[in-house]
């Protein structure tokens, strides 16, 4: 990492510009060699005149902006699906209602130390962090036949707990958890793999772009398509 910097108060594309030129000024660094900017969209980056790429390309022309390939992974679950985009949301409300009380959580976890299973817990999920629907899916996938002899056996009063045991007892919702389990699983690699040490933009084109291929292929298949914003990784 070059330098990390707080903003107290504005942060629109001239002052983050002009904390960027300080710290190269102060530092001898030309703005010429400045060949890539990478950012994820937003309107104090984006903006024609007053953004941070217009900034920049006014000192260094021949810089090329990429689109984050972190930040794509947000932008696909906004256009995913609609029935990958309820089984999402019915994990996450399976997660949050086995974690959201102490003792639910807490019997869970004895359940699965019983029935001899690797993980005891169910991963909490927050949506802005980037590898959190990866592992939250994964997880609630491998835990599925505890979490349904739960359901099951618990002694719960309404539908709410009903319909989560009709989700997980359900070979179709089931396939659609796997499919999500293992796309945003991938996207978890993809992201990890470039930030890496020593990679450079070649490498990362093609990364993203590989997975982008894969991605479209198995959303061909399915017959869904939520894949349109990292299917060009430029």
């Amino acid at each position: 990492m070059l330098f990390c910097q707080s903003f107290p108060t504005k942060t629109t594309g001239e002052e983050i510009f002009k904390s960027l030129d300080n710290f190269l000024t102060q530092n001898e660094v030309d703005w010429s060699k400045c060949v890539g900017l990478t950012n994820d969209g937003a309107r104090a980056v984006s903006r024609i005149h007053t953004g941070l790429i217009a900034k920049v390309k006014s000192v260094a022309p021949l810089v090329q902006w990429t689109h984050c390939s972190i930040h794509r992974e947000a932008l696909a679950v906004e256009s995913l699906d609609e029935r990958l985009k309820k089984t999402l949301d019915d994990a996450v409300k399976i997660v949050d209602f086995n974690n959201s009380m102490l003792k639910n959580s807490r019997l869970f976890g004895v359940l699965c130390d019983e029935m001899g299973s690797e993980h005891k817990q169910l991963l909490l999920y927050c949506e802005v962090r980037w590898l959190s629907r990866g592992k939250v899916l994964s997880r609630l996938f491998e835990l599925r036949d505890e979490l349904r002899v739960f359901l099951m056996h618990g002694d719960y009063d309404g539908k709410l707990a009903s319909s989560f045991l009709e989700h997980v007892t359900d070979e179709n919702w089931l396939k659609w958890l796997a499919y999500l389990a293992d796309i945003f699983g991938g996207f978890n690699v993809s992201n990890l793999t470039l930030q890496s040490k020593n990679v450079n933009k070649v490498f990362g084109t093609t990364q993203s772009g590989s997975f982008g291929n894969k991605t479209s292929t198995l959303s061909i298949k399915s017959g869904t398509w939520f894949f349109r914003h990292i299917s060009n990784p430029t």
